[in-house]
């Protein structure tokens, strides 16, 4: 069965140098989502972002069903979660933890729509008030090109399963492109929306940034670029779900607008 990860998200791909593909340049990108359901309020739930900057704005990235607790898997609204707040840690250096909360989140969680994430991207894009200077964010990063061979992928997230706290560093995550992913039974026409990895990550991982190392053919050179964002994992399949991060781009866009049409 499939379940989505508290975490998930795709985005555009980046070329770094080879020593730029080291675990702590890309986990800079990564950053903890916190949030209560109305009706368990002294429970933390943990998801993952990353932020996106576009005309001077900064946005914030995730998987769909994570900021808003729509059932994306069913498309039901009978198993949505009613959140009552939500949170980023923004920063937990010298000992100090920055937040940022989400001031409409209840009103963005009572009115976003319901829809199964086999037809439609699991990704949301919410613009942040206030552009914080000291966040790291992937606008720089470039788009993927198509005529590179994927090695594997790696990402960075809050699996539920391996942080120590609510506030830990992200975790490393490493994995490979399923080949045939048809084997995934209710998932037939996921592959145009969606890539498929393994092994699976798990809860807590949604919204985190998937990055790709890629090479030429006959080359070994190597380089990362962005590829998107987690949104869920298949733990009997031992899959991983990831958003295409051809998407992203469009949504930036389409909030910047909304958000300056209305000034």
């Amino acid at each position: 069965m499939l379940r989505l990860i508290i975490t998930a998200f795709t985005l555009f791909i980046s070329y770094f140098s080879k020593s730029q593909s080291d675990k702590y340049l890309l986990s800079k990108y990564s950053y903890a989502i916190n949030k209560k359901d109305i009706h368990r309020t002294n429970k933390i739930d943990v998801a993952s972002g990353f932020f996106y900057r576009y005309k001077g704005d900064l946005f914030f990235i995730t998987a769909y069903h994570a900021f808003t607790g729509k059932d994306v898997i069913s498309g039901d609204d009978k198993n949505n979660t009613n959140i009552d707040s939500l949170w980023i840690i923004l920063d937990r250096t010298n000992g100090l933890i920055k937040k940022y909360y989400i001031p409409d989140i209840k009103s963005i969680a009572a009115n976003s729509p319901v829809f199964s994430f086999i037809n439609k991207e699991d990704m949301y894009v919410y613009r942040i008030g206030y552009n914080f200077k000291y966040i790291n964010s992937i606008e720089t990063l470039n788009f993927r090109k198509k005529v590179s061979v994927i090695k594997y992928a790696i990402s960075y997230g809050f699996p539920v399963n391996k942080v120590k706290s609510i506030y830990s560093p992200p975790i490393y995550y490493k994995g490979s492109i399923v080949k045939n992913p048809i084997l995934l039974k209710d998932l037939k026409r996921i592959d145009s929306l969606n890539f498929i990895l393994t092994p699976g990550n798990s809860e807590g991982a949604s919204g985190s940034p998937v990055f790709f190392v890629c090479t030429n053919k006959g080359e070994t050179k190597e380089w990362v670029e962005f590829a998107g964002v987690f949104i869920g994992y298949d733990p009997d399949n031992d899959y991983s779900l990831i958003v295409k991060g051809d998407y992203l781009l469009n949504k930036v866009i389409s909030a910047y607008q909304k958000a300056h049409s209305t000034r």
